[in-house]
């Protein structure tokens, strides 16, 4: 799990124009201040919630494009529903309201690189 610490890493180097981190891990205050495009954050519950109260003040005071930026908790969804822990490894059980909290992450980040491109 270390795309969104990859993605942070790459923000910071100036080698793409936005980042999205789905339930990202190794995260931490350094990686949002020194990053200077739009940035979405999309955490489970089981994320540390530094990603709320530490990283997301910082993302909101970017003056050159916070409101472009992106930081949503999903309560029920547990770390790694958009990636390999998603919809296709779950019991019969849990596949409506994972494939709902797919589709809503999938949703976000569409919106969230809409916007930052445009």
């Amino acid at each position: 799990c270390w795309g969104g610490k990859v993605s942070f890493a790459a923000a910071k180097s100036g080698l793409v124009e936005a980042v999205a981190a789905c339930h990202g891990s190794f995260l931490n205050k350094t990686d949002a201040e020194e990053t200077s495009i739009p940035m979405c954050l999309l955490n489970s519950k089981d994320e540390p919630e530094m990603y709320t109260t530490d990283i997301k003040p910082i993302m909101e005071g970017k003056p050159l494009f916070a409101e472009k930026n992106g930081v949503k908790t999903f309560s029920k969804m547990h770390h790694g529903w958009m990636g390999t822990r998603g919809v296709g490894a779950v019991t019969d059980f849990q596949k409506e309201e994972l494939t709902q909290g797919f589709a809503e992450g999938v949703s976000d980040l569409v919106n969230f690189f809409k916007a930052a491109f445009a």
